[in-house]
C-alpha cells in the first residue's frame, strides 16, 4: 500500500492540489482498495474523474488555483502525463478561453412545422 500512496502523493503534487489533499488521498486511496480490473483517476480541467473499466464512476473537483491543460492518468501503479492532442486529434488544438454567443432558433423552427402541417392559423 505504501507504494500507491506514494503515486498518489505524485498525482497530487503534479496537479497542484494543496487545499483539498487530504480529502482527495482518501478517496483515490479508496478507489484503488477493492481490486478490479482497469480502474483510473484521469485528471482533467481541474476534476479527478475516477473511471472503471472505462465508465466514470465519480467526479471530485480538486479547487486547484492553477490553470493546469495537463491531463494526468493513474492506474493504481503510475502517473502518466498524457498529451491533450491525443484526445482532440493532430493538427487540432485543444480550445481553452472560448466564448461564443450561442443562439436557438427553435420558435422558427417551429413556426415552420406548424406552417407545414396544414396549422396555419392566418
Amino acid at each position: 500500500m505504501e507504494a500507491i500512496t506514494k503515486q498518489v502523493e505524485l498525482l497530487l503534487d503534479r496537479i497542484g492540489q494543496s487545499s483539498k489533499r487530504s480529502e482527495l488521498r482518501a478517496s483515490i486511496l479508496d478507489f484503488f482498495r477493492e481490486e478490479s480490473a482497469k480502474k483510473q483517476v484521469v485528471y482533467k480541467r481541474g476534476t479527478l474523474y475516477f473511471y472503471t473499466a472505462g465508465m466514470i464512476n465519480n467526479a471530485l473537483p480538486t479547487a486547484s488555483q492553477e490553470e493546469n491543460s495537463a491531463i494526468y492518468v493513474f492506474d493504481g501503479c503510475k502517473v502518466t502525463k498524457e498529451n491533450p492532442q491525443k484526445y482532440v486529434g493532430s493538427g487540432l488544438f485543444a480550445a481553452s478561453g472560448v466564448s461564443g454567443s450561442w443562439s436557438s432558433n427553435n420558435n422558427n423552427n417551429n413556426n415552420n412545422n406548424n406552417n407545414n402541417n396544414g396549422n396555419n392559423n392566418g
